[in-house]
């Protein structure tokens, strides 16, 4: 039988006031190619990449996602209808933000580099928070968009414990924006961990509250060295509006591991600017099918997409560390 609940011990509460957004158990779909059943798209690979599959009787029907075997070729898959309506026609009082879903992590768990990650989106294709399956440490990261040190804007990776997760398991995971205050966090079998506003060891934070979600997103990513085709999955998936984050005594500060790369403006008519703290080698282009569209020129952080027809592209962006990929729009 399919988890009506992926927590034990969420408040009554917050079931009563949640209104859900969008949300898709799987089960409903036909076995095969995803295709644009339940209302999805794709971008990136081919169609057979997005698989409706039953991995096994619990769990039903689930969306199985085969990743690139290569260092380029980020997979997404979303509801078109997406978040921003349902958002605006929320209940009063439920300014929280709550994804909930379940990882499997597929047979090539610890090998390879890359990412399987739901992620939440402004109308910009600006990342607002996620969670995240690291298939080489086989470990759950959070992410996070906000201000670090006074600094830009910008998004981070954040450590959530030690526990790691093996090959063809299940990880109910589920994480939180705080529309009021920013404040983010991320509940998974080893915990749940936050970061808001103010002074974490040596870092300072400034979330960056009053961002309206528009899309929700499952990624297959890639990065700098990978050579693995990661075939993982995801089931039971809920974006709702709640009352409250949940937070208790027992929810622990997370610890920052590393910055993502950002880019700006979004949308953009003439030129993106790259934000990295690590040293950029190379930018390639991609259309929404994961064809390249153009031989993406970079000078000083700086690529110039005016060549571009309007649309939605993706911006591989290589750096010295890894490979990573942004949504943009042209108009």
């Amino acid at each position: 039988m399919k988890k009506i609940l992926l927590f034990a011990g969420v408040s009554l509460m917050t079931q009563i006031n949640a209104q859900v957004l969008e949300s898709n158990n799987f089960d409903a779909l036909t076995v095969g190619n995803l295709g644009t059943q339940g209302g999805f798209a794709t971008s990136g690979g081919v169609a057979t990449d997005y698989q409706i599959v039953s991995i096994d009787g619990a769990h039903g029907n689930s969306l199985q996602i085969t990743g690139a075997a290569a260092a380029t070729g980020t997979k997404y898959a979303f509801i078109t209808s997406g978040l921003a309506t349902p958002w605006t026609n929320r209940t009063a009082g439920n300014n929280v933000l709550k994804v909930q879903t379940e990882f499997y992590t597929g047979a090539q768990a610890g090998t390879g580099a890359g990412a399987l990650r739901s992620l939440c989106y402004d109308a910009a294709f600006t990342p607002i928070a996620g969670i995240v399956y690291d298939y080489p440490t086989k470990t759950i990261k959070g992410y996070a968009r906000l201000s670090l040190n006074g600094g830009a804007a910008a998004n981070y990776v954040f450590t959530l414990g030690t526990q790691t997760y093996e090959a063809n398991t299940w990880i109910p995971v589920s994480y939180t924006y705080d529309f009021a205050t920013g404040t983010i966090s991320w509940t998974y079998p080893g915990g749940t961990y936050y970061v808001k506003s103010g002074v974490s060891g040596t870092s300072t934070f400034a979330m960056l509250p009053n961002v309206n979600p528009d899309e929700h997103d499952f990624i297959s990513g890639v990065a700098t060295g990978n050579t693995i085709a990661h075939v993982s999955a995801v089931d039971s998936y809920s974006a709702s509006a709640v009352s409250t984050d949940g937070l208790n005594l027992s929810a622990q500060s997370a610890t920052l591991s590393k910055a993502e790369v950002s880019i700006y403006p979004n949308p953009t008519a003439d030129f993106l600017t790259i934000k990295s703290s690590d040293k950029l080698k190379s930018v390639k282009i991609f259309d929404a099918t994961g064809k390249k569209a153009a031989d993406a020129k970079m000078n000083n952080n700086i690529v110039d997409v005016r060549n571009l027809t309007k649309g939605v592209y993706v911006l591989a962006i290589e750096t010295d560390k890894d490979v990573q990929t942004l949504k943009f729009i042209k108009k």
